[in-house]
């Protein structure tokens, strides 16, 4: 049996080498919803956190992702870049990126070469993509300093030579919301000493100068210069914070309050990583202990709040917007376990083939019920395992109406719950019974639809020459 120690160590070791590949600059074809395919050179930054994409024969900077802003990463292309493919393609040699912190995220589409060379771009993005989504506020403070640093030192080299201060000025007062005065933005860019230290180690100093809030700290600590001690550390979580419950030690040595510290990097730095700690995951308002369900999930179905979604099929307003099956996908992602709209989830309308789903009486765009079943049996236990509830108001007449029969079995095949859990049961069942089920809950049809299709059927049989007679005793 291997140790947990050792296999960590093996883990970290097929991460590196899967990350070393992505630092390389490798040639992918570029697709985009809104322009023409192109290939340009991606690579990633793991200093700045950023996959960067630029021109072939330059260093043109045509682009970039967040790294930690990446929510998805699809094998082939979605939706919207495969009705645009008008050329054969193996699946398996590209990927979509979806990325951003809106609802409709953005996407870019690449094509690789060789299946190898997708299968360890996609692993690698994952890896990093999953590290940096975690990332404590110190680590993603220092990285977003980085990226600054980076622009000042090459796009503006006057900063080095501390001359200009409209340019130093306009950036740090967008950047952290904050009004410097003439004497103030001076004497910071006379600070800059990058013959003593690379430009990055004076630009981190001089940003954490500025955030520094010295009134802040003395409003809470009564000490002699810029020394926060351990006692006063944990007074503070005591008596301010309410942390009765936390082990003092482990946490002030995470943050490196100790006496270990020499008495010049404490005096300079001990403040800052006191408000590295309030900016801190360990300072969250949020209870870790939920990040995982730790409810009893064994009681009726009905004792529950349930995560539900609205105009789940709609990108835009109820009016003119786009449908797309991508907002089921994102819906679900987010963790909801029914999709609904406030009168209707799967707006079903009759389609020439089969059913087709958009907001009726409305310029909405149209898109069809068969991929949707695809794309949430896809998607819908990626998130959660516990059961997922479809929501439906059907306007379509009977004989599409049993296509949707036969596709909702055929697509989810086990997934579908179509018997009674538990017949002796008086109450629902639980979310626990019924983990990885899909729940259909659609209104009964009115008598009207009923006597409709009964004599669209002898109609039917009229047309086609049979003679049935009825039982008038059958009611």
């Amino acid at each position: 049996m291997v140790k947990p120690q050792k296999e960590r160590k093996i883990r970290d070791i097929i991460e590196r080498r899967d990350v070393c590949v992505l630092e390389l600059d490798t040639m992918f074809e570029f697709w985009s919803p809104n322009i023409k395919p192109v290939v340009y050179n991606f690579k990633v930054y793991t200093n700045i956190q950023r996959l960067i994409w630029k021109q072939l024969t330059s260093e043109n900077v045509k682009g970039y992702i967040d790294l930690r802003e990446i929510r998805e990463i699809r094998v082939g292309f979605s939706f919207k870049l495969y009705k645009r493919m008008k050329i054969d393609f193996k699946e398996d040699t590209c990927f979509t990126i979806f990325y951003g912190n809106e609802f409709n995220l953005q996407c870019i589409g690449l094509k690789c070469r060789k299946y190898e060379q997708c299968q360890l771009w996609i692993q690698g993005l994952t890896t990093l993509s999953k590290r940096y989504a975690v990332a404590d506020f110190c680590n993603y403070n220092d990285v977003r300093i980085r990226r600054e640093s980076i622009y000042l030192e090459h796009r503006d080299h006057a900063v080095k030579a501390g001359k200009n201060k409209k340019h130093f000025e306009a950036r740090f007062s967008r950047k952290m919301s904050k009004r410097l005065s003439s004497e103030d933005i001076s004497k910071y860019l006379k600070a800059f000493n990058v013959k003593r230290n690379s430009f990055y180690s004076e630009f981190s100093r001089v940003y954490r100068e500025l955030i520094h809030c010295e009134k802040v700290l003395s409003s809470y600590f009564n000490y002699d210069g810029l020394i926060i001690t351990e006692n006063i550390i944990s007074e503070f979580l005591e008596l301010e914070q309410n942390e009765n419950n936390i082990n003092h030690n482990q946490l002030l040595s995470k943050f490196q309050f100790g006496e270990e510290l020499e008495y010049e990097l404490k005096l300079q730095t001990s403040h800052q990583l006191f408000l590295d700690y309030l900016f801190s995951k360990e300072n969250e308002v949020w209870d870790p202990r939920h990040d995982v369900v730790n409810q009893d999930m064994n009681r009726p179905m009905t004792d529950y709040w349930i995560a539900s979604s609205h105009n789940t099929y709609l990108t835009g307003d109820q009016l003119k917007s786009e449908s797309s099956v991508e907002a089921y996908i994102r819906c679900l992602r987010m963790g909801c376990r029914c999709i609904e709209r406030e009168f209707i989830f799967m707006d079903c309308w009759d389609g020439e083939s089969s059913p087709i789903i958009y907001h009726g009486f409305t310029l909405t765009s149209k898109i069809s019920f068969i991929d949707v079943l695809k794309v949430i049996k896809e998607h819908a236990f990626v998130t959660s395992d516990y059961p997922l509830i479809l929501s439906i108001e059907n306007h379509c007449k009977l004989s599409q109406q049993r296509i949707m029969a036969e596709e909702f079995k055929k697509i989810f095949g086990d997934m579908l719950l179509t018997e009674i859990v538990d017949e002796k049961a008086v109450l629902m069942p639980s979310p626990e019974q019924l983990k990885r089920k899909i729940i259909i809950k659609n209104k009964k049809l009115s008598m009207d639809h009923i006597i409709e299709d009964q004599l669209d059927q002898e109609q039917d049989v009229i047309k086609s020459g049979y003679l049935y007679l009825k039982d008038p005793f059958d009611s």
